[in-house]
C-alpha cells in the first residue's frame, strides 16, 4: 500500500490522498491522460464491478454511499499507489482489490513520474 513520510519539526504530515488527488487532476487534464482515461475504464470494468459486488456483500451498507479512488500507475501499468477517500470498509476492501487488477500501460510522457488517476465511485 502507499505510506505516509512524516517530517519532523511540521506542523501537520502530509495528505497522500490530497497531493495524489491534486497530481490525478494534473494528469487528467493533459491529452494523454483524458487519453489514457478512454483506455483504462474499458480494460478495469468487468474487475471493478465484480470487486465491488464482493466489497458490498462482505461489507453491507444501510443505504448506498460513495468514495474517492486514486490510483498511480507505473510505465508498465502496474499500480504504485492505491489510496481512498474515504476510509470504509467498502473502499478499503475495493483499494485492497485494486492492486491485482491489470491496467492498460500509460503514454510515454509518464515514464518517469508514473500516471495518477482519480476514480469516484457511487454505491446505490
Amino acid at each position: 500500500m502507499a505510506s505516509v513520510v512524516t517530517f519532523a519539526g511540521c506542523a501537520s504530515s502530509p495528505d497522500p490522498f490530497a497531493s495524489h488527488r491534486r497530481q490525478a487532476v494534473k494528469d487528467s487534464r493533459t491529452p494523454e491522460g483524458r487519453a489514457y482515461e478512454q483506455q483504462f475504464v474499458p480494460a478495469i470494468g468487468p474487475d471493478l464491478t465484480k470487486l465491488l459486488k464482493k466489497c458490498t456483500t462482505e461489507f453491507p451498507a444501510k443505504e448506498g454511499g460513495s468514495f474517492e479512488l486514486v490510483f498511480k500507475i507505473d510505465h508498465w501499468g502496474e499500480p504504485k499507489a492505491v489510496l481512498v477517500s474515504p476510509v470504509t470498509d467498502v473502499s478499503t476492501c475495493v483499494a485492497s482489490g485494486f492492486w491485482y487488477f491489470s491496467f492498460p500501460h500509460p503514454d510515454a510522457k509518464f515514464e518517469k513520474t508514473g500516471l495518477v488517476l482519480l476514480l469516484p465511485i457511487e454505491i446505490s
